[in-house]
């Protein structure tokens, strides 16, 4: 059986190929020259959970100036480079092109590059079929921002991922259960739809600027699927075992390793129905792969969960007792 393994547990997995990376991440975070979109946290912790899960492809809606096109290539560097995965950087901005690869290739093998397919193209537009094609492990980083793109996200790839092994990331999410967050509104007014700007909103325990946040709630409480933030894994993971906390810290560093992260994941292989409802996506009708790729099986123990990722006081007296956390933890055996 295949295990989901949570950020958090991907840190600690992998944390001396982190630590012995650390020179050639900050190489690559100088390059790219933009740390407000990515901090050198973000980058160790979508690098390390995309070297534990491995995917064959990786969808990235959404580039700006590269920081996760830079990190996830160094992955695949990782992986073994494009005979282990694929790379499709989907963006109408050209400023990864124009400004930061330049930049990059300065101080990369000639070869660093080749995993990827760099469009600068319209999100909406693309065949999301025919680009998963074969792919058995599929990681999509879903960064682009609207509720378009969230149609698209939601209607148009994942039918298609359902029935492989996948991990959705999200990003410019906060887990306000484990980050302070102002709930002042001061000079500002309601949050309209705009994306990025200065008024942001709450939804549940999440706050956030972005309109994928309710859509990907709504999707979640629909098909009821747990959504989790990597705050929520590195609580879990590390408050219980300090030991392992003071040496994140001494061998990856404070910069590499905090306890936030500010971005949230999900797979729909622990959506607790029996069939998932997608949104119809413009003018297609919603199709669904009908036979399965790779059906992934985790080693979940079968209670109901909300889409908070914890259980109700009610599901919690009925779960498997001998769950190893005194908080039901969904990414563990129970035996």
């Amino acid at each position: 059986m295949n295990q989901v393994n949570t950020p958090a547990e991907a840190y600690w997995n992998h944390r001396q190929l982190l630590a012995d990376l650390r020179p050639e991440l900050d190489q690559l975070r100088k390059a790219v020259d933009w740390p407000g979109d990515l901090g050198p946290s973000q980058w160790a912790q979508i690098f390390v959970m995309t070297y534990d899960f491995k995917p064959d492809l990786i969808i990235e809606l959404g580039r700006g100036y590269g920081n996760s096109t830079c990190c996830f290539l160094k992955a695949i560097e990782q992986m073994g480079g494009k005979e282990a995965c694929r790379l499709e950087s989907l963006c109408l901005n050209n400023g990864f092109q124009k400004r930061t690869r330049p930049q990059v290739e300065k101080i990369v093998s000639n070869d660093f590059f080749e995993p990827g397919d760099y469009k600068i193209c319209n999100i909406l537009e693309q065949d999301f079929k025919a680009m998963i094609g074969e792919a058995r492990r599929v990681l999509v980083f879903w960064d682009a921002h609207g509720f378009e793109i969230a149609e698209c996200a939601l209607g148009g790839i994942m039918p298609h991922l359902q029935n492989r092994e996948h991990r959705v990331l999200m990003h410019d999410m906060t887990d306000t259960r484990y980050n302070d967050c102002s709930r002042e509104y001061g000079d500002l007014g309601l949050w309209k739809g705009e994306n990025a700007v200065d008024t942001d909103y709450f939804i549940g325990h999440i706050n956030t600027k972005v309109g994928q946040a309710l859509s990907i709630t709504d999707f979640a409480n629909r098909n009821n699927m747990p959504f989790f933030s990597v705050e929520e894994s590195l609580h879990e993971f590390y408050t219980d075992a300090p030991e392992k906390l003071v040496e994140m810290e001494r061998l990856v560093g404070q910069d590499y390793f905090t306890m936030w992260g500010h971005w949230f994941w999900y797979t729909m292989s622990l959506a607790k129905t029996t069939k998932m409802t997608f949104p119809r996506f413009g003018n297609k009708a919603v199709v669904v792969d009908e036979a399965p790729v790779h059906t992934e099986e985790d080693t979940l123990a079968k209670v109901p969960m909300p889409a908070s990722g914890l259980p109700s006081k009610e599901q919690e007296s009925v779960a498997a007792p001998k769950s190893v956390w005194s908080k039901m933890n969904p990414f563990r055996k129970v035996s």
